[in-house]
């Protein structure tokens, strides 16, 4: 099933020996870089990985650590790690030290050079070994690289007409030149993709997350969603059979029982189409006041009434069928709920007073420091002359009394125990 050229067993086996008595200097290795990856973050790996490969012996991470603290320019030479957004995945805003950063195993860059030979047959060895020693052996990133330089080349005139250079000049993964398709024995059986031997088990797994898996997926929505349209259209054709259609009362069209909705109190009947277009309304148009209501957070009833409107609302669930059936359903449901909180919020109230929570934390304060000197000079019995939220108030004493009590004291007790209850 593997079209893979071996090498030589002299070779195989120097190159299986040598591995097997590699994997404590590579584990030392990988830590090594671990550790100078915390203690040097704005550093690119490739460094660590150079001046660890150039350095000997037990000692090799504190001379390291050593020479990058006293000749780091020399050493980096510009070579310095991509700031980003703050995440949870990243530090200080960079990227974290992934899987591809680390030393690979002898057999890994094996075979991922074997293979990518094999692929890319109209490049130069010293292209595609150059390509490797930049990318660190990673077979993802070394492709991607790879097939850029293959589409500019001039051999590429000369073989664009061979079917594998077809297959691995195209970005799908339909179309990857590890995979094939193995046709399955009887009448109108579909084939089967799998993917190509690699001789190495971490190679396998990285083809199987990154080029079979996706493409897996993706068949599989694409087949349930047909799946979906067609059982809609049956179970139709079957309602219109037997009479069983429903009258929707906000567009007046027919509709079978399992698109339809109905309303809290009034029990309208609203197909979903209507609730996803009233939606749609509110998000991005002009009708979130209309059609929202903001106390239960739910769809108003959409039936037109010929005194007044309906007070009923649609349930939470009916919505989330109705949304969730269109393409960018799910997007289309966290903005209404990312809405629906935010209104909420907004038009939420303190129980012990008429501080709103969304107000400026600036203008909270002040207030909160002119109630709390006012509270503070009822109870011993005077007024303020003028507060610090400004409150202007008739004096029964013009002087400030001496206390143990201090102004920020005040505020921090005011907004313990009564904004924070």
């Amino acid at each position: 099933m593997s079209s893979r050229v071996a090498l030589p067993a002299l070779e195989l086996d120097q190159t299986k020996a040598t591995e097997d008595g590699d994997e404590e200097r590579l584990a030392e290795l990988n830590g090594s870089l671990t550790v100078l990856a915390t203690i040097f973050p704005r550093i690119a790996p490739e460094v660590f990985r150079e001046m660890l490969q150039t350095f000997h012996g037990e000692s090799r991470l504190h001379v390291v650590t050593e020479q990058l603290l006293k000749h780091q320019d020399e050493w980096v030479k510009g070579r310095w790690r991509k700031a980003v957004k703050e995440t949870d995945n990243s530090k200080d805003g960079l990227l974290p030290v992934t899987a591809e950063d680390y030393f690979r195993r002898a057999s890994y860059k094996w075979a991922v050079r074997t293979s990518l030979h094999e692929e890319f047959k109209v490049l130069s060895r010293s292209k595609i070994e150059g390509v490797l020693a930049e990318e660190n052996f990673c077979y993802t990133r070394a492709r991607l690289t790879l097939q850029n330089v293959a589409s500019k080349s001039w051999r590429n005139s000369f073989n664009v007409i061979l079917s594998k250079w077809l297959k691995s000049s195209k970005s799908t993964n339909e179309h990857h030149y590890m995979m094939i398709w193995l046709k399955n024995r009887g009448e109108g059986a579909n084939s089967v993709p799998v993917l190509k031997e690699t001789g190495d088990e971490e190679l396998d797994v990285e083809l199987y997350q990154d080029v079979l898996l996706p493409f897996l997926q993706k068949t599989k929505r694409e087949r349930e969603d047909k799946d979906w349209e067609f059982a809609m259209t049956l179970n139709e054709a079957e309602a219109m059979d037997a009479q069983a259609m429903y009258e929707c009362q906000c567009c007046f069209s027919d509709t079978t029982f399992e698109q339809m909705a109905t309303c809290t109190t009034g029990a309208h009947v609203i197909c979903f189409r209507c609730i996803k277009n009233a939606v749609s309304e509110a998000l991005f148009g002009q009708s979130w006041e209309r059609n929202i209501e903001h106390t239960r957070g739910q769809l108003k009833c959409l039936a037109p009434m010929s005194d007044e409107s309906c007070d009923g609302c649609i349930s939470h669930s009916a919505i989330r069928r109705a949304i969730l059936q269109s393409k960018g359903g799910k997007e289309a449901l966290v903005k209404l709920e990312t809405r629906v909180a935010e209104e909420s919020l907004m038009k939420s109230q303190c129980d012990k007073c008429d501080l709103y929570i969304n107000e400026d934390d600036e203008n909270l304060v002040k207030r909160a420091g002119a109630l709390a000197e006012k509270e503070w000079r009822e109870k011993e019995g005077m007024t303020a002359v003028m507060g610090i939220g400004g409150v202007q108030e008739d004096a029964s004493r013009a002087t400030w009394q001496v206390t143990d009590w201090t102004m920020q004291g005040l505020i921090d007790w005011w907004v313990k125990n009564v904004i924070d209850c």
